[in-house]
């Protein structure tokens, strides 16, 4: 195993650990669920991609000869579910190569069927669900089924798959590994478990995403407890509310409790405004009149933000909480009175 566990803070410095080793070898490659640090990173002329993007457009592509029932060539398209053919969104694709309709095996045809033998099946009970994905230039998949398709070429190829990733990048970043939902996780053990230098960077507290609890069962070979982005009064805040173990710079900052009716007396125009979501009609009072710029916890997420930050909402969770609060370098100022396990 030629890996590493790197826990982080928030605001412990995971992005500039990540820039430092892109910078010493460009042949890195900088694996996230977030789009917004993937989009710097490659402005910035590093090779960088989400998870979903790693597995649409290098790992089936690559692998596509290894499957009989898709032609080599074909483009690959991600469908969402409302806009997919009626039928074909039941389709699951399995690790053994087998398909199913909801829990019903599909014998007539399986990832290891040519697809000249299926194309010329006469009709059978799933066929024309079938025809909408596999089809002889373009693969029409959900997320479901990419992650489905994934995860068989893993299981069954995986050699093969950590070879021409080995032959492509010279190592793997994958940050924000709190985030990894249990689909993503053959690829991730797939990679710690090869000779591929992959360093895996996470902070299980900022897990808002829906994440599983796989990163947080992992030992750290190496944990940060510095924020530089949060001063400590914040951090003291956190320590003794949140049960999170950080510590700040000695910036002035601090975490204050306000009322709804206060809100908008916050709003200078440049002050930061984040919520969990806009439903309440007090909420959405808010949102409609506030001046400066907002942004729900998970669109800020993996910022900083230079400005106060004032969160509103009457009951979050801790980890929604900590991940918002610590978006800033000043302080918060926070309608929330009620906090969540």
């Amino acid at each position: 195993m030629n890996s590493e566990v790197i826990k982080y803070v928030a605001g412990g410095g995971k992005t500039t650990y990540s820039r430092g080793l892109l910078k010493d070898n460009s042949r890195g490659l900088y694996l996230t669920y977030n789009n917004s640090v993937k989009d710097e990173l490659l402005c910035e002329g590093y090779l960088a991609m989400t998870l979903d993007s790693f597995l649409t457009g290098f790992i089936i592509p690559k692998a596509i000869p290894k499957i009989p029932l898709i032609p080599d060539g074909v483009n690959i398209k991600l469908n969402e579910v409302a806009g997919y053919g009626s039928g074909s969104r039941n389709i699951s694709i399995n690790h053994d190569g087998t398909l199913h309709n909801q829990s019903l095996r599909i014998d007539n045809v399986s990832l290891y069927t040519q697809y000249n033998t299926f194309s010329s099946m006469p009709n059978f009970t799933n066929k024309q669900f079938l025809e909408i994905m596999f089809q002889k230039d373009t693969l029409n998949l959900s997320h479901e089924q990419r992650d489905g398709l994934a995860n068989f070429i893993i299981a069954n190829h995986k050699d093969y798959v950590v070879d021409i990733i080995r032959r492509r990048f010279a190592y793997i970043i994958i940050d924000e590994a709190q985030d990894i939902k249990t689909p993503k996780e053959p690829l991730v053990e797939m990679l710690r478990s090869s000779n591929i230098p992959t360093i895996i960077l996470g902070d299980e507290n900022q897990n808002i995403n829906g994440g599983s609890e796989w990163f947080s069962g992992l030992q750290a070979t190496k944990s940060e407890t510095l924020s530089y982005r949060c001063g400590d009064g914040l951090c003291g805040w956190i320590r003794g509310n949140l049960k999170v173990d950080i510590t700040g710079s000695d910036r002035e900052s601090s975490y204050n409790k306000i009322k709804y009716t206060q809100v908008l007396d916050f709003d200078d125009g440049n002050r930061f405004l984040l919520y969990k979501s806009a439903n309440g009609q007090k909420i959405k009072g808010i949102l409609s009149t506030w001046n400066g710029p907002k942004s729900t916890i998970q669109g800020a997420k993996g910022s900083t933000i230079e400005e106060d930050v004032i969160i509103i909402g009457d009951s979050m969770s801790r980890r929604f909480l900590y991940t918002a609060a610590t978006r800033t370098r000043k302080s918060v100022y926070s309608t929330i009175t009620r906090i969540n396990d």
